[in-house]
Order: structure tokens, then C-alpha cells, then sequence
């Protein structure tokens, strides 16, 4: 069950903009959830996303494109917390293959009505 949810959030990724934050807010509060939206600030994302896992959240949810992404899928670990890459890009093919759409706010939606945990495999080309 997802009870504690913490969502990054890129505003200068591809398609995310500066008042996604706020629209992810009242999203979120629709849901009897405990939501944090933390919007990632340049020279600081690193120690943001140790502070997101050091909350011990039930998923990290990523507004922000594929680099971003990575960087948090990165720090993940086998015992979590799940992590749910949003569509925030220029192309957003994993989340659209996740979602089946584009628009973060469906996909948003979408992950926290109906979201079960998908393996998604990864890996890394010469270094």
C-alpha cells in the first residue's frame, strides 16, 4: 500500500514547466496519502535525491526526464523504495510504455489508482 509518496520534480525537464509542482500538489491531495513534492534545483539534485530516500517513502514518484530519472533509479535499492518515472521528457517512451500515455498527469493518476510494481530492467554500455 502506498501511504507515504515523495515526488521530484524537474521543472526544466523537456515537457514539465514551472507550475507542474504546484499542479502536482493538488493532485496529491486529492488521495489520503502523506505527499511531499520537492522541485529539483540545479547544483543541488544529488543531496534532493538522497533527502527524498532518506524519508523512506513507499514510492518515489519522477516528474522529470530520462537523466534525471536515472539518477534516481540509480540510488534505488532491491528493498525500494519503488520508484515511478513519470513523463517529463522530450520523448517519454518508458513512461508511455508504462502508462500507456504522455500526459504526466494521467500517468500520475494512473499510478496511484491502479499502480502495482513492474520489473523494469536496466543496465549499463561500456562504463
Amino acid at each position: 500500500p502506498m501511504k507515504r509518496v515523495v515526488m521530484l520534480v524537474n521543472p526544466l525537464s523537456g515537457s514539465v514547466g514551472p507550475r507542474a509542482a504546484a499542479e502536482a500538489e493538488a493532485i496529491l491531495k486529492e488521495y489520503d496519502i502523506e505527499a511531499e513534492v520537492v522541485t529539483l534545483e540545479g547544483g543541488k539534485f544529488d543531496a534532493q535525491i538522497d533527502a527524498a530516500f532518506a524519508r523512506r517513502p513507499d514510492v518515489l514518484l519522477v516528474l522529470a526526464g530520462d537523466g534525471t530519472a536515472r539518477s534516481v533509479a540509480s540510488k534505488a535499492k532491491p528493498d525500494g523504495p519503488l520508484i515511478a518515472p513519470l513523463p517529463g521528457g522530450t520523448m517519454n517512451m518508458l513512461p508511455k510504455a508504462l502508462y500507456g500515455t504522455t500526459d504526466w498527469k494521467q500517468a500520475l493518476t494512473r499510478a496511484l489508482e491502479e499502480g502495482e510494481p513492474q520489473p523494469v530492467s536496466g543496465g549499463e554500455v561500456q562504463g
